[in-house]
Order: C-alpha cells, then structure tokens, then sequence
C-alpha cells in the first residue's frame, strides 16, 4: 500500500476513534447526571413519604386525643381521690403522734388515757390497711398513666424504620391502651393471643398499622347494638396473623377495591385523610407481609395483618 494512502487511512481510523470515545465520555457523563438526578428523585420521593407517614400519624393521634385524654384522667382521678382520703388519715396520726411522744417522754394517766380514747375512737387496723391499699392503687393508676403517655411517644416518634425482633402482644396492646378512648362506652374489645416468640418488625410502624385498623373499627360499630372488636393472634407456618374484626356495618364491594388506594375513604369529611390502609399496606410490604379485608355490608369486616417471625427471618436460605 501506498505509504501516503496508510498514513491517511490511519490518522483517518485515529480521528474515528477519538470522535469514538469524546462520544462515550459524553453519554458517560449524561448517563452520571441522569443517575444522580434518580438517586435525588428516589431520596426525595423518599423523604416525601416519610413525611406523609408521619403526618398521617400525627393526624391520628390528634384525633385520639380526647379519647386518651379521657384514658388519662381516669387514673388520675382516683390517684387525687386517694390521696385527698391519704391526707384524712395522716390527720388521725398527726393527732396520735404527739401523745405518744409525750408519753414516752412523761408517762401520765392523762396522756395514756388520750391515747386510749383516741385508739378507741379510730379504727386503726383498718387505716392501716386501707392504708397500704391506697398506695398500691396510686402506684398502678400512675403505672397506666406512665404506659399511655409511652405509647403515645412511641407511636409519635418516626425511628429509624429498621426491623428487629418485637413482642407483638405488647405491641397490640398498647395500641389498644391508646384507641380504648375512641371506642363507645358499650364497646367491647375482646382479645384471644397466644404465646408467640418475637416477631421482625419495627414496633412503631406496626402500632401504626394496628391504630388504623382499629380506629377503623370504632367508627364501623358505632351505630350498631352490642357493638363489639375482636383481636386474634395466630401462628401460621413461618409467622403470624393478627386479625381485627368487628360487626360493624361493612364495606361495599365497589369500595373494597379502594381500600388501600391512597386518599380514599368512606368517612364523612373532616373524620379521615383517605391515608391510614394505603399506608399500612406501604408498611406491611417493608415487613415483608400483607394486609387484607373480608367484608360484607351489614355484616362487619375482618382486617388480616401477616407478619414474619424474627427466627424464620433469619434463618439461612
């Protein structure tokens, strides 16, 4: 070949393949930014959810307030009762004390027969023991109040969203503690469990999950005579159902299709965001579960919560 002909063809083939490459580093880069611009979507699609998770929660705490409110002042009612009765006995023994002082200091006939018609007057066995019932009682009320108070920084409180092993019963029932208020006086919640060993999940997001149900149920059984929540754990395989029912008055056909569509609701304006079952399923999918309804009009509905056990998940595949 030609020396000049090669000498072409080669700074020919030299030009194609920096044209070549100047072209790759270019989609290169374009292919980084539209990356990093994904990345940045996903983080604040991300961030968006978080924060409408949160705010969902926070709107259903708000509408639990009075109820737990209620939850509170009960306990503390008969705390301030028993302590107003305390402070009626102290006065006995602030009268009793000073004459046994004195008369451990003076014995007189006139001290001891003061003690004597004061012991006779009083019925000090029973003080004492009504005593000792009345410190116990406070203890347990302050107890309730301390558990309701818990319950409602955990349930507020957004976490980290990692899943770790839980007790699942301790979840429920301090979801139940804090919902207690939203349902009538003549609702009857009733509970069948069995011993589980811990289960994976995040015990914030779960109470969440578990307030929306019941919430739900309230306002399903309000209209109805003998109103009536039930809530059954069962082991199944590798995990296990939690199930909440109620006979209540049911959801359409039609409706059910929606149920976990975001912003949809049945509720009357003003009562709910159309959230709380699109989230809990947005919930159930990062546990790795499900949620599910059974209903029929007229004849309550039946929410299925499916969760893993903490060993099951872990075990090696």
């Amino acid at each position: 070949m030609d020396p000049e002909v090669l000498k072409r063809t080669i700074e020919r083939e030299r030009k194609r393949r920096e044209e070549a490459e100047r072209l790759l580093e270019e989609k290169s880069r374009e292919l980084y930014l539209s990356y990093r611009q994904l990345e940045e979507a996903h983080a604040e699609l991300k961030a968006n959810k978080d924060r409408l998770v949160q705010s969902e929660k926070m709107a259903s705490l708000g509408v639990m307030a009075a109820g737990v409110a209620h939850e509170i002042n009960n306990p503390l009612g008969f705390v301030s009762s028993n302590l107003s009765t305390l402070d009626e006995y102290l006065a006995v023994f602030r009268r009793l004390i000073p004459l046994v002082k004195r008369q451990l200091a003076t014995p007189s006939e006139e001290t001891l027969a003061a003690i004597q018609a004061l012991y006779e007057n009083e019925d000090f066995d029973f003080l004492l023991e009504d005593t000792a019932d009345l410190v116990r009682e406070s203890g347990q009320g302050l107890e309730r109040v301390q558990a309701i108070v818990a319950g409602l920084k955990r349930l507020s409180f957004s976490g980290t969203g990692k899943l770790g092993p839980i007790d699942l019963i301790a979840c429920l029932d301090e979801t139940v503690l804090m919902v207690r208020g939203q349902l009538t006086r003549d609702c009857t919640i009733e509970t069948r469990y069995v011993e589980l060993p811990p289960i994976l999940g995040n015990s914030g997001q779960l109470g969440q999950v578990f307030m929306n149900l019941l919430v739900n149920a309230a306002h399903a059984v309000r209209e109805v005579n003998d109103p009536r929540v039930v809530i059954e754990v069962q082991p199944v395989d590798e995990g296990v159902e939690v199930t909440v029912a109620d006979n209540g008055c049911g959801i359409s056909p039609e409706h059910q299709t929606k149920l976990f569509q975001p912003f949809f609701t049945t509720k009357a304006v003003g009562e709910g965001t159309g959230l709380g079952l699109s989230i809990s399923h947005g919930i159930m999918q990062e546990h790795g579960g499900e949620i599910r309804c059974e209903s029929a009009e007229g004849a309550g509905s039946r929410f299925t919560v499916r969760l893993r056990l903490a060993l099951a998940a872990s075990d090696p595949e």
